[in-house]
């Protein structure tokens, strides 16, 4: 169950936040909005409802696309969320650093092994995180990093300084801050991450313990997998007259859930009961 969504310059939210926006501010990693097994969301129009739920539908729509290299899936029209080009869904859109997250709890704790240990445990936790940040690198995605939390430890995988393709990998586990050790062969810069969330698998070859990443990446994918998408979050009006040129009948469908017939000016039907002229009036005559 998902427990709390955050946000960094995502459309209309600088900071997604239960807190007072001052407050946020003077935190060096200030909480999310808290989520629960029943959150009501309630505004003014236009106050940004709608992105929360479009953050959780993005992250979801990135995990189930096929395109591993694709940092953000901003949609399609089979998509459940349609969000543009990148710049489309930065604050005021000119900010270049989007940052979101999603935290969960688990409803049996994840128990991580030591790799290659003989059923020795490296932790266990029911609290998992996840936060990403990417940027806009002259009209293109960059994941700048990502990380993943469960109570003291954690696992970040960032871009190195000024740097556009190489990466690295750090993790802090059971206090070791150098728990992940590095195979003598393989001292190269690490590869772009797969999407904004995915391990590399090029981190298995280059680290003698790292066995264990999957099982972060894992457990994200399978909250985003129990999410369902209902219904709209927001119904754009769309047309339907492929055949509008040859006098083919048309659907309004500027009213959800309900289709209003009408017909183009070159249908002879129209040509009969208006002259010609467009049809005027509520209709009821």
């Amino acid at each position: 169950m998902f427990t709390e969504v955050r946000a960094i310059n995502f459309k209309s939210w600088r900071r997604l936040t239960a807190d007072d926006p001052a407050v946020a501010a003077t935190k060096i990693d200030p909480p999310g909005l808290p989520w629960g097994r029943v959150t009501g969301l309630f505004g003014a129009n236009s106050s940004g409802k709608t992105s929360i739920l479009q953050i959780m539908l993005l992250l979801k729509q990135t995990a189930e696309s096929a395109d591993r290299g694709l940092p953000l899936d901003l949609g399609d029209g089979r998509s459940p969320v349609r969000l543009g080009a990148f710049t489309d869904v930065l604050r005021d859109h000119v900010h270049t650093r989007l940052g979101l997250g999603l935290s969960w709890k688990v409803d049996e704790p994840l128990a991580v092994a030591e790799p290659g240990g003989l059923f020795e445990l490296l932790f266990t936790g029911d609290q998992l995180s996840f936060d990403t940040d990417v940027d806009n690198r002259r009209g293109a995605m960059l994941v700048r990093r990502f990380r993943y939390r469960s109570g003291a430890n954690k696992v970040s995988y960032s871009v190195l300084s000024n740097h556009e393709r190489g990466y690295e990998l750090a993790a802090t586990i059971d206090g070791d801050s150098d728990y992940l050790k590095r195979t003598p062969r393989h001292r190269s810069e690490l590869p772009p991450p797969v999407k904004c969330y995915g391990f590399p698998d090029q981190v298995n070859a280059y680290f003698e313990n790292a066995g264990f990443l999957r099982d972060l990446e894992l457990s994200f994918e399978q909250q985003l997998r129990r999410m369902y998408y209902l219904g709209p979050v927001r119904e754009v009006p769309q047309p339907a007259y492929p055949g509008l040129a040859h006098g083919q009948q048309t659907w309004d469908l500027t009213a959800p859930g309900r289709s209003q017939h009408c017909l183009p000016r070159s249908c002879p039907e129209s040509r009969r009961t208006t002259g010609g002229a467009p049809a005027t009036g509520d209709g009821s005559g």
